[in-house]
């Protein structure tokens, strides 16, 4: 690791960024309060121990996948399951090929006390092979010394030391379900879910006596997702659910077996969204993850304990939160899964792990100041990264936060699920501008974090007030070593306040000839000629006009907003408002009423982020690929997103330290692992030699896609070449601007326009009260 370490700094140097002109003649230590890491910090040290899963190391694996199955105080039980690699074609004999042969189950007990293996169970091997192998299986649960393997049809159960079959019997369901299991008291409770259009549950109750009861939790129509099971008492359980309709909340009464609802203001505190991935240690409490930890549940004082933080312990960030939860107990947890990141050209690994974390005596990094990184989620890469920066910091120490989720969007709220796309897009205005408004607030009261991860849609923050400008630190980058027009793309005024990590492009995805005379992209006439004609008269972009016209006007918002100035009287506007008058539907369509043979010609694509997921886009009807920019008054070229993006807090507790920290997010070697897992990025480089390994991977054989397109090809002798890679390069450097929207002024578009479009107000006066709103509006920001 000291020479990775050694590698990374000197990779961060070389950028030759300098740190000093940012200051702007402020006391930056000044500006919030700093937190200091103390001997007594939490900190929990980790032992990490390879597992051999009892699949063949002689053969490649197609894919692979570890689950808990359970432990007590002898044994952890690990289910694996998946498939090794198919024979090439031209050696398969088809008089005795069988599918199945290819798939894997097996069933790992490993000694609690040395983690080692001491039985492995091949669940194919033995009775109804092709049963078992063709199957897919329900679940796996060690539990009261037996493993009981479920599948669709038949419940097996083994013994965990001889793998002798010690019974059958059938599961009395023959359809595809899926159970967890749950103790309250001296009950055993399987929640299976089950699907018949919409999802339901039957709960099954196995009482101390040994008989079996059963339950059904469903509304019929209603989608219905069980979080977990929770004790109230030795006799009565808390039910947890989201629903498309609202959250839920059952009582059941396990004596009796009735189930009742209960009103959702006395479980306000639950955590119904993370419940789903609960746990009950052999302490008899209830954990579950969450995005920054495990939480303990306590019932009985109606609150939830965080026992442990992932920034507590040394393990990637962006792994740790994705392991399995094999044993709580006070200060000593046990996860299972992988703690090594892997890129998706690469071939499943053969083992599992088991992580040890016990608390420590000391913290190593007491002293260090705390920077708080806020993020939704934290991908494996920017974990890394985040790793590499709090070891090699002499001074400083990330921590991960979360502090704006219950901002966001919940399908589980307010009737979202069942909301058209006109409504949802109103839904995600008012969520964001709440969520904008609040980190906002925050950062103007010193209070807010340090380093703003994936805020690329929260355009209102960007100006001085509120972030950082990024521009004195990215000046001096060679266009031939990093894509500078993302760069440049991404400016608001002539500031960067968030800079892309990794980026989507976003726009019409067709054949080359179907380009406007910018050769990138369409101006409206353009369009609406290619609409009539290529398309048959099916516009791909299916927003009402509202929408539509604030999709456009973000599109081109640079020539309607310049320095805080709102201009909405220019000719640029009017076309605009009379192209989606005259040729827009008032009302969205749906994505699914595009003719298929439409979507085979033209697709508007929100989100290519990397260049396998342009691949697969890839068909027998378009010959020269690409991507185009949607209608525009000047035919630009298509967008991007920001799919991974960085900006620091103006308020930062040390500016430069976090700029130190955008530096190695643009390093050679972590843009090369974003890029290795199909993400476009900065750096030009890390992006060709992941795409040369891509195009390796798919041309022998890598993963393939649905009949129709280029991957289902290759078979017949048409491999990817350099020049698709080129062709994927242009198309970067032929993206126009960040593709953002400031929810604030869309809001006010969406309530004023319409008169307009409905030919109820002339566009004179509409124009009039909009633009003065929306300058309110941007002049209240500063």
């Amino acid at each position: 690791m000291n020479k990775a370490i050694q590698k990374y700094i000197s990779v961060i140097l070389s950028l030759g960024m300098t740190l000093s002109v940012l200051s702007c003649g402020k006391d930056l230590q000044t500006e919030c309060a700093v937190k200091k890491i103390n001997e007594d910090s939490p900190w929990f040290e980790s032992k990490i121990i390879d597992v051999d899963s009892g699949v063949d190391p002689d053969r490649e694996l197609e894919s692979c996948y570890q689950y808990f199955s359970g432990s007590d105080e002898k044994y952890i039980v690990v289910l694996t399951t998946g498939r090794y690699e198919q024979t090439p074609e031209e050696e398969i004999d088809w008089n005795t090929y069988n599918y199945i042969d290819y798939n894997f189950s097996t069933v790992s007990v490993i000694d609690r006390k040395t983690c080692e293996v001491v039985n492995t169970i091949d669940l194919t091997d033995g009775i109804d092979k092709d049963v078992i192998t063709s199957e897919s299986i329900d679940a796996a649960i060690y539990s009261e010394g037996k493993i009981t393997v479920k599948f669709n049809s038949k419940e097996r159960d083994y013994d965990p030391l001889t793998g002798e079959l010690l019974e059958i019997r059938e599961s009395g369901l023959n359809r595809y379900s899926s159970s967890k299991y749950y103790k309250v008291g001296n009950y055993l409770i399987d929640a299976r879910q089950l699907w018949d259009n919409y999802s339901h549950y039957v709960i099954n109750v196995n009482s101390p006596d040994g008989k079996t009861s059963s339950i059904e939790i469903n509304e019929v129509g209603t989608d219905i997702y069980v979080s977990a099971v929770l004790a109230t008492d030795e006799k009565t359980a808390l039910i947890p659910a989201s629903t498309s309709k609202g959250k839920r909340f059952y009582i059941l009464d396990l004596t009796n077996n009735e189930l009742t609802i209960a009103e959702n203001k006395d479980y306000e505190w639950v955590d119904v969204d993370n419940l789903n991935m609960s746990f009950s240690g052999s302490d008899g409490e209830v954990y579950y993850r969450a995005f920054d930890g495990i939480y303990k549940v306590n019932v009985e004082q109606k609150n939830n304990e965080k026992v442990f933080d992932y920034s507590w312990c040394e393990i990637n960030r962006g792994l740790i939160g994705q392991l399995d939860i094999a044993e709580c107990f006070g200060d000593s947890f046990i996860l299972i899964g992988q703690t090594e990141t892997t890129s998706i050209y690469s071939k499943p690994q053969h083992t599992f792990q088991i992580i040890e974390l016990t608390k420590a005596d000391r913290n190593p990094h007491a002293g260090k100041t705390v920077l708080t990184l806020n993020a939704e989620w934290i991908d494996e890469n920017t974990g890394k990264a985040i790793e590499v920066f709090n070891k090699t910091s002499e001074e400083f120490f990330i921590e991960v936060t979360n502090r704006y989720q219950g901002n966001g969007n919940s399908w589980f709220e307010d009737g979202v699920y069942e909301m058209d796309e006109d409504e949802q897009q109103l839904y995600n205005l008012n969520s964001a501008a709440a969520r904008n408004n609040e980190i906002a607030m925050d950062i103007m009261n010193g209070d807010g974090p340090d380093i703003l991860f994936n805020t690329f849609n929260c355009d209102s923050l960007n100006n001085s007030e509120y972030l950082v400008d990024l521009t004195p630190y990215i000046s001096n980058l060679d266009s031939n070593d990093y894509f500078t027009n993302i760069i440049e793309g991404s400016k608001t005024g002539d500031a960067v306040y968030q800079l892309p990590v990794t980026f989507a492009i976003n726009g019409i995805f067709t054949d080359a000839e179907n380009a406007g005379s910018s050769g990138i992209g369409f101006t409206l006439d353009e369009y609406h000629t290619f609409v009539k004609t290529t398309l048959n008269g099916t516009d791909i972009i299916p927003l009402g006009q509202a929408f539509y016209f604030t999709f456009l006007f973000s599109s081109m918002s640079d020539t309607f907003i310049s320095d805080g100035k709102a201009d909405f009287t220019g000719p640029e506007y009017k076309e605009l408002a009379d192209y989606v008058k005259n040729y827009v539907p008032e009302k969205s369509s749906s994505i699914e009423n595009i003719p298929w043979e439409v979507s085979q010609v033209a697709e508007y694509g929100m989100g290519c982020y990397g260049i396998g997921s342009l691949f697969q886009k890839y068909n027998e009807q378009i010959k020269n690929p690409t991507i185009l920019g949607i209608p525009s008054i000047d035919g630009r070229g298509p967008m991007f997103s920001t799919f991974s993006s960085v900006a620091i807090s103006a308020k930062a507790a040390n500016i430069n330290a976090c700029a130190e920290f955008v530096k190695l997010l643009l390093s050679d070697e972590i843009q090369k692992d974003y890029a290795l897992d199909d993400y476009f990025v900065l750096n030009r480089n890390s992006f060709r030699e992941a795409a040369e390994t891509a195009i390796v991977y798919y041309n022998n054989g890598g993963q393939r896609f649905h009949s129709g397109n280029r991957m289902s090809m290759l078979i017949n002798g048409e491999p990817f070449t350099d020049k698709d890679i080129d062709n994927v390069e242009r198309i970067i450097l032929s993206c126009s601007t960040l593709e953002k929207s400031d929810a604030d002024i869309c809001k006010i578009l969406v309530e004023e326009m319409p008169p307009y479009f409905l030919d109820q107000k002339d566009l004179d006066s509409v124009i009039k009260i909009a633009q003065d709103r929306a300058q309110k509006v941007l002049d209240e920001r500063g």
